[in-house]
Order: structure tokens, then C-alpha cells, then sequence
């Protein structure tokens, strides 16, 4: 359900309208600790490669943030958010909540108290939204924007999982991964609309149930932080090392990105992962130059992209344009081709079809 929020600073406007604001408003802030230690993520260097993760535990954070729109800018403002840290042997949850807009600023410097100290914030698409948001909202309020090192759990587990299931919303993952099941759990669409209903006196203890949701993201962010840390401590596991290689090509380290693949295909794997897992190696060798070598791969694969690649090296390199000629025909009669790579193969099947006849004669 959309909500239009207007101008939340504006609260007479609600206030004229029957109400005085939320009868029983909560808390500005609420603290309660989980058993969860950090001795349960064993931070390995597959993990800091795939994370990003370079600040110990103790200077680690996990951030969720409940807001007044679903699309972001300016025209949203975040009205309660989660931060997890790691004190003793638990992970203590402080949440920081807003009964009234004019309570931004403080809001705002309470947050930014406890993550400045804790700059390495793990989210769950933090880095496109969460954090994003919150720095417009710093700077609506004349305040310093954050700089933080964001861990997105959201693009590892892709990254890890993305052979295992076919969608990666928070709980789904909890539930495929985690084996957490969530009981009357409040949806995200109705959050708006439960704090508009509450800022307006109306709220008949829904409100609760995000506080308890977003509790809940903070608690699965940590666990899934640690199921994380114990996957990629297996270093025979095919998924990890897969996306250690695509992490390692996206670094531009062609010779590491080849060592992992390599590792990766040493045992049985899913066929979709060996032929992922065979591309990032091709694509390596490119990078270090070895064509022959990464053609020969090119033409163990079925995917479209791998055809253009061969069909590009028996072209420009080999000079086998009839063999390159037959690789473009081959893809041209495939179905489903999207417009632009068909117009693009009919311009390259045109140009071996003349430079074929030239070398003929």
C-alpha cells in the first residue's frame, strides 16, 4: 500500500484532524540482548574477500531501518531503526524509534553516535537503500554524512546461493538458509502505512509489530553473517570458491580468479556451476592473454556468450573465417535472441561472409 507522507513536519496538519498524535507513544529507544556470540563467526580470509569485512568484530554493526516510503529520497524519512553490536558474549539490539517528526535531529545523532564508533555496518540492501537514506536525511537536517564501510549481505549471498534458490528477499533466505520461520510477521508494505495510522492516534498495537520485525531482520543479519563465515571456512565448498572467483575476476586478479575456479572443479558440482565456474576461468585467461586457451573452453560451453567470444577469436586471432562463420550461423538460429545481439551477429556474419570470399580468391 502506498502512502503519501507529505511534508511529516508538518504534524498539525494531523493534529487537526480529530487527534493530538499516538496516545501511548514508545519509547525513543529500547535494548535487548541475544545469545550470540562473536565466537560463532569465525572471520576467515575467504570471508573478508567476499564481505568486504576489514574491521575486527568489536568494530562491527548490523543496520536496519523502518520507513515512511519503500522507494527512497527525499521524500521518505526513516521513522525507527535497528543496530546490533557485539558486547561480551551477546549481541545487544538498540532501537532507536520516532513518535513525532520533530524528534529527527535527535533521532539522527543517536545513530550517528553508535555507528561512527561501529563504521563497518552489515545490511540487507543497505547499500542501495538503507544507508543512502539515511545520509539524505543527515544532510536535509544540516548534519555530516556518514562515511561507512557497507557489507550488503543481499549481493554475498547471491553471490554464494545463487544456484540454490530463485529469490533473495530477507525471508526467503532466512527460511532456505537460516531455518527460521517467521510467525504473524508484519509485511514491509504495511509498515507506512501502520506509522502513519499510529502518528495519527490510530494505532491498535501494530506498531509493536515492527519494532518486533525489525528486531527480527537485525537478529537474522547477524546469524546470517555467521552461517556465512562457516561456509566459506570449508574451503572444498563448490559455492563459496565459485563466488571467490567471480570476486577475484571483478578484482581484476586473473591468476587468483583461475586457483579458485581450478579448486572448484576439482570435485563433483552441479552442472550449472561448472559451466559458471569454467566461464570466470575463460574470461581469466583472456585477461592474461591466453586465447587459445580460453577458446578451447569457449567451445565446451553452450551459453550464447560463450559462443561470441569463440566466434571473436577465431575471427581477429585464428583467421578461421569460416569456422567463425559457422559459430554465428549456429547462434542465429537459436531462438529467443534479443534484437540488439541478433543485429549485432548479422553485422559480424556479413563481415565473415566477405572477408570468406576474399581469402577464398
Amino acid at each position: 500500500m502506498a502512502v503519501n507522507f507529505r511534508n511529516l513536519r508538518n504534524a498539525g496538519t494531523f493534529r487537526r484532524r480529530k487527534t493530538s498524535g499516538p496516545e501511548n507513544p514508545l519509547p525513543f529507544k529500547t535494548q535487548t540482548r541475544v545469545k550470540l556470540s562473536p565466537d560463532e563467526i569465525p572471520v576467515t580470509g575467504n570471508l573478508r574477500m567476499l564481505t568486504g569485512l576489514s574491521a575486527p568484530l568489536s568494530r562491527l554493526c548490523f543496520f536496519d531501518t523502518e520507513t515512511t516510503g519503500l522507494s527512497g529520497g527525499a521524500g521518505s524519512m526513516i521513522f525507527q531503526a535497528g543496530v546490533g553490536y557485539f558486547e561480551g558474549n551477546g549481541l545487544v539490539v538498540d532501537q532507536f524509534f520516532i513518535s513525532s517528526p520533530a524528534d529527527e535531529p535527535a533521532f539522527l545523532s543517536a545513530l550517528t553516535e553508535i555507528l561512527k564508533f561501529r563504521p563497518a555496518v552489515v545490511t540487507y540492501n543497505g547499500k542501495s537503500f538503507d544507508i543512502p537514506l539515511l545520509n539524505t536525511r543527515l544532510i536535509l537536517n544540516r548534519m555530516e554524512e556518514l562515511r561507512l564501510n557497507v557489507i550488503d549481505l543481499l549481493h554475498v549471498s547471491r553471490s554464494v546461493w545463487k544456484h540454490h534458490m530463485p529469490s533473495f528477499r530477507l525471508i526467503d533466505v532466512e527460511q532456505r538458509v537460516l531455518g527460521i520461520f517467521r510467525k504473524n510477521d508484519l509485511p514491509g508494505s504495511m509498515v507506512p502505512g501502520v506509522y502513519r495510522n499510529y502518528i495519527l492516534g490510530r494505532d491498535s498495537g501494530e506498531i509493536r509489530e515492527v519494532l518486533r520485525h525489525n528486531r527480527q531482520d537485525i537478529i537474522s543479519l547477524a546469524r546470517l553473517l555467521s552461517c556465512l563465515a562457516s561456509s566459506c571456512k570449508d574451503e572444498d565448498d563448490p559455492h563459496v570458491l565459485l563466488a571467490l572467483a567471480g570476486k577475484h575476476l571483478q578484482n581484476k586478479n586473473a591468476d587468483a580468479c583461475i586457483n579458485a575456479a581450478s579448486r572448484c572443479l576439482c570435485g563433483p558440482v552441479p552442472e550449472k556451476v561448472r559451466a559458471e565456474t569454467l566461464w570466470l576461468a575463460s574470461l581469466a585467461l583472456k585477461r592474461r592473454g591466453e586465447l587459445a586457451r580460453a577458446a578451447k573452453v569457449w567451445a565446451r560451453l553452450s551459453s550464447r556468450q560463450a559462443k561470441i567470444e569463440l566466434a571473436k577469436y577465431l575471427e581477429h586471432t585464428a583467421g578461421d573465417y569460416e569456422a567463425a562463420l559457422r559459430v554465428v550461423n549456429r547462434l542465429l538460429r537459436a531462438d529467443n535472441m534479443p534484437p540488439r545481439i541478433r543485429h549485432l551477429l548479422l553485422h559480424r556474419r556479413n563481415r565473415l561472409r566477405k572477408k570468406s570470399c576474399n581469402f577464398r580468391t
